[in-house]
């Protein structure tokens, strides 16, 4: 359970403002679904996780300053912290969308498949084992 304090906010609202301007830089982190931005005064990693345990979909949010040591750290629950899960998951949605340029695959997608012609391309047995579903 969390309580994000205002200038934490703050700080967020900033992030995310950069973030849907293709002004923020994140990278993945060492998380299953995590992401990391490092400044020059520390860096901010975000993560979504599913604890089975809790049967509960969480995100953490943590701060560092710039000797690597946390400074904030705080986990919201979707079950526990809803509300304050909400605004998060959106934060991280948004990262999220940004690191993997979903919107710029989707146009791509929408522009191929928009022209006359046929789509797609072959593959061979070869590259079978190369797919990523």
């Amino acid at each position: 359970m969390a309580m994000i304090t205002t200038k934490v906010l703050k700080i967020i609202e900033l992030l995310r403002s950069k973030t849907e301007s293709n002004q923020a830089i994140w990278n993945k982190s060492s998380g299953i679904a995590g992401f990391q931005l490092i400044t020059q005064n520390g860096s901010i990693s975000i993560d979504n996780f599913y604890d089975e345990h809790e049967n509960e979909e969480f995100i953490s949010f943590k701060i560092f300053n710039d000797n690597g040591e946390v400074i904030e750290s705080f986990y919201v629950g979707s079950v526990t912290d809803k509300e304050e899960y909400n605004i998060m998951f959106d934060f991280y949605s948004t990262i999220r969308r940004k690191y993997l340029k979903v919107d710029e695959t989707l146009d791509s997608f929408f522009n191929e498949l928009s022209k006359d012609g046929v789509v797609g391309k072959e593959i061979k047995n070869s590259e079978i084992d190369d797919l990523t579903f």
